[in-house]
């Protein structure tokens, strides 16, 4: 049987089936003459490798101590501000994930970490202050890593530990203040470790400092660690600090009169509406009503310069939003439960406030629950018809008599 004809640079069709011409080989053809023709086996398994996604096998390894005392070496002892870059940027990116904390702290990255937030030789020889961006790296893992109990309290007993991470609030970079900030609200969340200690090193100061910086997402993180420590303090005189109560009351006052002023503009909206809930508003006052719930700061703080002149200015603007004038109203009520506060208050003429807000219902439809609010008022109802009622039949026994 003779073979099919094969002309020179030629491939008929009786040839193709079944087979799969290589491009390459195709060329060849064209200029050697020669063609070079796969079989359908081989072609089909060189199509089927070389579809298949591209898979690597990677041998993942647990991070150990090992693996972090060069990193850690470096970390202390070199001055070259690029190594020290990449030495915090390289702690940052590992103290993202939880399961290394432990690898972290046991490894001494704390120490390393809080050398960071101090100036190198040759590093800020000149400002005083460290490298900016080796500076927000390592804030950027401390705050990661005082996630954990232990290393809370390793920071607070180290030497300038919470000093370095307080002197970096008052940063002219507003990355670093919100690094910092971030590292203090976690801080926060565990008062028994480190709410005394926040307090004694001056950083509650500081967060007032932050709630009239022109960057509106640094002053919600300061307000949000100011009421969360407001709320879970277990020590309200320690609190207590008349420079902090000063510009609460000048931060409150100017809150005032600005929403007053809005109010004016635009008479037609709700000032119980969420978007004329000032954060730094409800701030000062949820500090003031902590710092009230101690009978040791009540005398002091109704004496203290334009404090009653403050809440008596929530009480009367009827522009607030009535959460406001409740957290006044508790603040003054627990300043009367002392004795020695009646005077200075007084004095200010808060009285006629109190008997105002007295005849208005917005303190006790604040003060009860949703469903308690319902009741409240149905029970007042009642009891005012029921006054009514029995004040006609007196009076019509009274006008009998003789």
């Amino acid at each position: 049987m003779s073979s099919p004809r094969r002309d020179r640079g030629h491939i008929h069709k009786e040839d193709t089936i079944g087979t799969i011409v290589d491009p390459v080989d195709h060329v060849a053809t064209n200029f050697q003459g020669k063609r070079r023709l796969k079989n359908s086996k081989s072609a089909k398994e060189s199509l089927e490798r070389i579809s298949k996604p591209l898979q690597r096998e990677l041998v993942v390894k647990s991070l150990t101590v090992d693996h972090l005392r060069p990193l850690v070496e470096l970390a202390y002892w070199s001055s070259f501000v690029e190594v020290r870059r990449d030495a915090a940027a390289a702690f940052a990116t590992l103290s993202m994930n939880s399961q290394n904390l432990d690898v972290l702290s046991r490894a001494g990255v704390l120490g390393a970490v809080l050398g960071f937030l101090r100036p190198a030789e040759g590093e800020g020889a000149a400002t005083g202050r460290p490298d900016g961006a080796c500076a927000r790296d390592a804030l950027v893992a401390l705050g990661y890593m005082v996630k954990r109990d232990d290393i809370k309290v390793r920071l607070c007993a180290a030497p300038g530990g919470l000093a370095s991470a307080q002197a970096l609030l008052r940063a002219r970079a507003v990355g670093l203040r919100r690094a910092a900030l971030a590292v203090v609200d976690h801080l926060a969340e565990s008062p028994d470790i480190t709410h005394v200690i926040m307090l004694e090193n001056g950083i509650l100061k500081n967060l007032f400092l932050q709630i009239n910086h022109p960057h509106e997402i640094l002053r919600r993180d300061a307000c949000r660690i100011i009421r969360t420590i407001s709320r879970v303090g277990k020590d309200p005189v320690k609190m207590y600090d008349e420079g902090i109560i000063l510009f609460a009351i000048n931060s409150l006052d100017y809150a005032i009169h600005a929403h007053q002023s809005k109010m004016k503009q635009k008479l037609d909206l709700n000032p119980d509406d969420p978007a004329f809930i000032s954060f730094e508003r409800l701030t000062v006052l949820e500090y003031l009503c902590a710092l009230a719930a101690a009978p040791a700061n009540r005398a002091p703080l109704a004496a203290a310069p334009r404090a009653a002149a403050a809440l008596k200015g929530c009480l009367q603007a009827a522009a607030l939003p009535a959460q406001h004038r409740l957290l006044a109203a508790r603040a003054l009520e627990s300043l009367l439960g002392d004795p020695a506060a009646h005077a200075p208050l007084l004095r200010e003429g808060l009285l006629g406030a109190v008997l105002q807000l007295a005849f208005n219902d917005v303190y006790p439809r604040l003060a009860a629950g949703p469903g308690e609010a319902a009741a409240a008022a149905q029970e007042k109802n009642s009891a005012s018809a029921s006054a009514l009622r029995g004040a006609g039949g007196g009076g019509g026994g009274r006008g009998g008599d003789p």
